[in-house]
């Protein structure tokens, strides 16, 4: 039997984060930003941080509510297998189910005939649906908050110096990448899962992907979602480019983002 990881560490505590927003806008308020002296402490790096903090509080607060809805659910095997903690470099979509497990699916002595009885497939499907459907309404919850941040970050950037102040710009570009794949059904990503696991190993893999998720499409909804990742994929481009264009520095797989090919229909 696997061993079920525990509860997402985090730092801080949630219910200083709005104590920690004062402190904060206060120190944007009382240090603003001096284009004559431009290398001290002030409002450009107040509001980083501000924005940092509450993305990762975001974060942490979905990473512990997803392990809730495994602990009632059922974990991925994936997930099971070891315990995994959040961090900014890892991929948005980590936090995907996978039901691909050869020990639980399949039983050698039976020439891959699945284990069980219909009760227990019927009972593992009910599982799979509520674990989706809380994952989707989780989800939907979270993106709410990463726009209403991004919409705060687009207000600054809208007064100088801030419109071209890189690091402002990454991370706006950041939270766009976050708001797209929070665009994807909980049942479209872990088919996903399943498809990019039963590849490993191959020589190569022909399609990119997106078109990999566009295969599982099954209803208008998900088209629709799919169509607004994209959407927000290119908006997240479009504030890469004018960090690079602001001369800042971007991460290698950012670049590589930015080098995909553009003319991938949608």
């Amino acid at each position: 039997m696997k061993e079920n990881p525990q509860p997402p560490p985090r730092w801080g505590s949630a219910a200083n984060i709005a104590q920690v927003k004062v402190y904060l806008e206060t120190l944007v308020q009382h240090h603003p930003y001096d284009p004559k002296r431009p290398h001290l402490t002030s409002a450009m790096d107040f509001w980083l941080a501000l924005f940092g903090i509450e993305l990762y509080s975001l974060d942490a607060e979905l990473q512990s509510a997803l392990h809730h809805i495994y602990t009632e659910y059922g974990f991925p095997p994936s997930l099971s297998a070891k315990s995994r903690s959040p961090s900014p470099d890892q991929d948005y979509n980590d936090y995907k189910p996978d039901r691909m497990d050869p020990d639980d699916d399949y039983d050698m002595e039976t020439g891959g005939k699945r284990r069980g009885s219909n009760w227990e497939e019927e009972e593992e499907e009910e599982d799979d649906r509520h674990r989706h459907d809380a994952i989707d309404a989780l989800l939907a919850e979270t993106q709410r908050g990463a726009l209403e941040i991004a919409a705060r970050i687009d207000g600054v950037l809208e007064n100088a110096p801030y419109t071209t102040d890189p690091e402002l710009l990454r991370l706006r570009g950041h939270v766009s990448l976050c708001v797209a794949d929070l665009y994807l059904p909980s049942r479209l990503a872990s088919q996903y899962t399943k498809q990019a696991a039963m590849a490993q190993g191959a020589s190569t893999i022909s399609e990119s992907p997106d078109r990999q998720l566009r295969t599982h499409v099954k209803t208008p909804e998900e088209h629709v979602a799919l169509s607004r990742r994209r959407e927000e994929q290119e908006r997240a481009r479009a504030f890469f480019e004018r960090v690079l264009a602001a001369k800042g520095k971007l991460e290698d797989w950012i670049l590589r983002f930015l080098d995909a090919d553009e003319g991938e229909e949608t």
